[in-house]
């Protein structure tokens, strides 16, 4: 319990802190700077932020039942909000709202800059980051913003690093979305590719080995002067089962030897062969 009111006390700091360090922070912003520290019914709530800001206004001939009755209508811009929330548990969210006018907004609701344990992380160097994030943010999301070059790659950069909720539901990051995606396509081609290498890897030794016993097998054939170089593996592919048999018994000549052709196959045509015990 101590613990918790520890955390609320230094949200309280925080709050003053931010009107310390930036309530007199020049900006080129025809918006207000705002810094709302909340009120009696809400005092989990720091929000740092240019307001609304007029930028058009027009006559309207019909109201919302479509009577005829003439009435000016003005649209605004509402400017980028820094909010730290407090939670329940006295953790802060820190979170960047993009500027939006009522007529032109992003598809972002909000990004998370971080959730932090206790307000007192957030100390006045970090809390002059995130007011440099928030600038950032304005600059490249207000219909006032003219962000050159270097400040559109580094809000592409915050964009694509930082996890956001849009409509409503909560997204990793874009490059950790592009990251998983790119898994699913690499890993299967991984594997094929490992499975692929010792499937052949197998299915050469075989062939060797094959080799190895009938040239051994074959070793009683010499005397008898028999070219047995038709029995390569590469030329085994050319016999089946009952013909290969017949030629080693027909070439070697020898009546009691007898010889097994197991059905073991690695890629159908490699049959292994050894003599009868």
């Amino acid at each position: 319990m101590e613990n918790l009111k520890n955390k609320y006390q230094h949200f309280k700091d925080l709050q003053k802190l931010a009107e310390k360090v930036l309530k007199g922070k020049k900006s080129k912003w025809l918006h207000p700077f705002t810094i709302f520290s909340g009120n009696e019914e809400n005092d989990d709530i720091l929000d740092i932020f240019w307001g609304t800001f007029p930028y058009r206004s027009f006559i309207k001939l019909t109201d919302a039942t479509g009577q005829v009755k003439p009435h000016p209508v003005i649209v605004r811009e509402s400017g980028a909000i820094l909010r730290y929330q407090r939670l329940e548990n006295g953790f802060i969210v820190a979170s960047i709202h993009p500027a939006k006018s009522e007529r032109l907004k992003m598809g972002i609701d909000y990004w998370e800059l971080g959730v932090y344990e206790d307000a007192g992380q957030i100390s006045e160097s970090r809390l002059l980051d995130h007011y440099d994030i928030l600038s950032l943010v304005m600059e490249n999301t207000s219909i006032f913003g003219l962000p050159d070059k270097a400040s559109r790659r580094h809000f592409l950069e915050f964009d694509w690093i930082h996890q956001y909720v849009e409509n409503g539901q909560y997204k990793r990051s874009k490059l950790k979305d592009l990251a998983i995606r790119s898994l699913y396509f690499i890993i299967p081609v991984l594997f094929s590719g490992v499975g692929l290498f010792f499937l052949q890897k197998c299915s050469t030794e075989d062939k060797q080995q094959l080799q190895i016993t009938i040239e051994r097998k074959m070793e009683h054939c010499k005397p008898l002067q028999l070219n047995y170089n038709i029995y390569k593996v590469d030329n085994l592919s050319n016999y089946n089962n009952d013909t290969f048999c017949y030629e080693i018994m027909k070439k070697a000549g020898i009546s009691d030897l007898q010889i097994k052709i197991s059905k073991r196959l690695w890629d159908g045509k490699c049959p292994t062969v050894m003599p009868l015990k």
